[in-house]
């Protein structure tokens, strides 16, 4: 008796080809970009752009169906940190650096509290330098010579002050760190570009050697109705500022 032939086994189904999540690809590729941007700074402000746009590209690939979400999930909440990261670098960069030139009297009234007063004339020391008020002038209108020449916004405030170095090696003098304050109490920078325009200003920044003094003037832009009331002299990022009396 023969045996029974049986019929060939059906070959084996086809593997089902996976499908990709292009959307979820770009998502991630977006989101990645956003969230390194977002951690340099200034650079970052690119995530505000490229947070947003990978958040977008997520969401759609989580709508499809049958398509992997792994990459979409990953790009969108990279795309949402790399967003939340660049704005608050943005931020804290803006408070450090930014604002208004006034800030408010309150601010100012709490911080010069604990600040001696002398009178212009008298010579006061903080950080390296040793600060000597000789002149100020009021009610100036333009600086600088024929080729160049600023005009003010307002009126320009100019202080003339000798500036020694009281410390063991170079400093370097910043205007920018000195502040005239009114009889409001708000507080106002030095225009960096008065100070450029007016020769031998020596207002923006100096390098001055050990024992040695400058002589310079700090300008600053201000209302025609302010009348200034004291200058705040800062001689180094740590020393305690010193309040002269102008008037």
């Amino acid at each position: 008796m023969s045996a029974p032939s049986y019929a060939p086994a059906p070959p084996p189904a086809p593997a089902p080809v996976k499908r990709g999540n292009p959307w979820g690809v770009t998502a991630f590729v977006v989101g990645l970009l956003a969230l390194l941007f977002g951690f340099i700074p200034f650079v970052g402000v690119v995530s505000f752009g490229l947070g947003p746009l990978a958040i977008i590209f997520g969401v759609i690939g989580l709508i499809i169906k049958y398509r992997p979400r792994g990459l979409a999930i990953a790009g969108t909440a990279m795309g949402a940190i790399g967003f939340i990261i660049a704005l608050t670098f943005t931020i804290s960069i803006y408070d450090a650096f930014g604002g208004d030139s006034a800030s408010s009297s309150s601010d100012v009234s709490h911080e010069i509290e604990h600040v001696a007063v002398v009178k212009q004339g008298d010579s006061v020391k903080s950080g390296h330098f040793k600060f000597t008020v000789t002149e100020v002038k009021d009610g100036v209108h333009k600086v600088g010579s024929s080729g160049w020449q600023e005009t003010a916004d307002g009126q320009y405030i100019v202080v003339s002050v000798d500036v020694k170095n009281i410390g063991d090696e170079s400093e370097t003098f910043w205007g920018d760190d000195q502040k005239l304050v009114d009889a409001d109490g708000k507080k106002y920078s030095a225009d960096d570009d008065a100070a450029i325009a007016l020769e031998d200003s020596n207002g923006l920044l100096e390098e001055i050697n050990p024992g040695n003094t400058t002589k310079g003037k700090l300008i600053f832009d201000v209302p025609k109705s302010v009348t200034p009331k004291f200058i705040l002299f800062s001689g180094s990022m740590f020393g305690d500022p010193v309040k002269v009396r102008l008037t």
